[in-house]
């Protein structure tokens, strides 16, 4: 299996298992932020459940609860088969392609859990109509950064809980665990947590016209720092709308750093996630800021389209 190796530095994604005093943490994944202490254990911050990733480096948000534990119950994620799967960071302020960053998301970190559900709403199933995607994004940004307790909109609540009701059967994978030991997954140890914050992320509109199911987190709380440190041209470009070839505002300016990541099917499994490359994130940038003029001709955006000029632009020198 393709492997990325034993990482030797920090932070690198883990799995929680074996825990006898804090069994609700089993079968989470985290990151181990360094290594043992004095004591022997070692930091861990843990996914909370509502699809909260954390900014990149040592950096943790106050919602991300961080728990000391032995390395005999952690087991290492490497394995980009089952384990991991590539995904993107652009940096807010940074430039055009200098800033954007090749990162190994979890398959069981909650924040592919919550899209999978997202995709079950947006996709409908057997005679229920499915969510417009505009209409999916309005709902979750409305959500963004909540707690269940701070959630006082009955569908706010709904949509939580619904996350909740699917997780234990999403966080179970279709294929063979690497770390054996491992016990399975139940849905009392998947659910979210008390003090899970919702995530800052909505689907592309755009890249959903393309046949492509694209989620993009904001991990920094809007205009939290100064202005142009802020920017984030890239995510702007990708929340374009498919009628006016604007962004909507809170995607124009207090940006900050995103994740950006295939976002599975509401059938897919964890097992079966795809990686998303630099070089695919390039092609969106070129696509929309040259063929569709950024955002003027988003009309002319399809799925056969994208495909066959993503599939040329992979030909290029360099792009293989």
């Amino acid at each position: 299996a393709a492997s990325v190796g034993a990482p030797s530095i920090y932070p690198h994604w883990v799995e929680i298992y074996g825990l006898q005093g804090a069994a609700q943490y089993n079968g989470r994944v985290g990151r181990a932020l360094g290594p043992p202490n004095d004591s022997g254990r070692v930091p861990v911050e843990v996914d909370a459940g509502a699809g909260e990733l954390p900014r990149r480096g040592m950096h943790s948000a106050p919602s991300l609860k961080s728990i000391l534990i032995k390395p005999s119950n952690l087991h290492v994620l490497t394995s980009l088969e089952d384990e991991l799967v590539y995904a993107c960071h652009a940096e807010g302020g940074g430039g055009l392609g200098s800033s954007w960053t090749a990162v190994l998301l979890p398959r069981l970190h909650s924040c592919f859990n919550r899209e999978e559900v997202t995709s079950d709403l947006i996709d409908g199933r057997g005679n229920r109509r499915g969510q417009s995607v505009d209409m999916n994004n309005l709902r979750q940004w409305g959500m963004a950064g909540k707690t269940e307790e701070e959630m006082a909109d009955e569908l706010e609540r709904t949509a939580f809980l619904g996350l909740v009701m699917n997780q234990g059967t999403i966080h179970s994978p279709p294929y063979k665990r690497a770390a054996t030991k491992t016990p399975d997954i139940t849905p009392d140890n998947s659910y979210p947590l008390r003090h899970a914050r919702w995530g800052r992320v909505q689907r592309s509109p755009l890249l959903a016209k393309c046949g492509v199911r694209l989620a993009i987190q904001r991990v920094e709380r809007p205009n939290g720092r100064a202005r142009a440190s802020m920017q984030n041209k890239l995510a702007t470009f990708l929340m374009i709308d498919t009628e006016s070839g604007f962004a909507p505002p809170h995607w124009q300016d207090g940006i900050g750093d995103t994740y950006i990541y295939r976002a599975p099917g509401a059938e897919d499994g964890m097992g079966n996630l795809k990686h998303l490359d630099l070089t695919e994130l390039g092609f969106m940038w070129e696509y929309i800021s040259g063929e569709l003029g950024s955002g003027e001709f988003v009309q002319e955006a399809s799925t056969a389209d994208y495909r066959k000029r993503l599939a040329e632009y992979r030909e290029r020198p360099g792009n293989e």
